[in-house]
Formats: C-alpha cells, sequence, structure tokens
C-alpha cells in the first residue's frame, strides 16, 4: 500500500520544488514537458515522487533562472 505523502507529490508541492506557477507546472503537464501524474483523486493529480526526482535530476532545462512570468516570489502561485 502506498503512503500518499511519502510516495506521490501534488501540483502545488511540485511548483514550489520547480519554482514555477501552479499554472506553468499545469500547462508542462498538458504538453508533456515533464513526467505525466500517476493518479488523480477527485481534482488532485499526483506525480510519483521518484520519478519527479529522477526526472529533475537528469534534464531540465525548465529549471534554469526562472522564466516564469506567473510566479512571482512569496505570493500566491
Amino acid at each position: 500500500m502506498h503512503d500518499l505523502k511519502k510516495d506521490f507529490i501534488d501540483a502545488t508541492e511540485l511548483a514550489q520544488m520547480l519554482n514555477r506557477s501552479l499554472a506553468t507546472v499545469h500547462a508542462y503537464r498538458k504538453t508533456g514537458k515533464m513526467p505525466q501524474p500517476k493518479a488523480k483523486l477527485n481534482t488532485v493529480y499526483l506525480w510519483d515522487r521518484a520519478e519527479v526526482s529522477h526526472w529533475l535530476a537528469k534534464e531540465n532545462g525548465l529549471l534554469k533562472p526562472c522564466n516564469d512570468e506567473l510566479y512571482i516570489v512569496g505570493g500566491d502561485k
């Protein structure tokens, strides 16, 4: 059985990890620029934490200096 907090990450936490807005995380999801969620509970998408960690370590020019115009440091995302 899965421990949801240990095994999965939601879009809000993923946005914080990526230093991007929630809207950008969902745009990346829709366009295939990141791993796809493994589950959806009601309206909450869940990504496999290990897969996301591997993806972050492997490649991603997405994380070079923040170019997300929707991201506001210290504000709502």
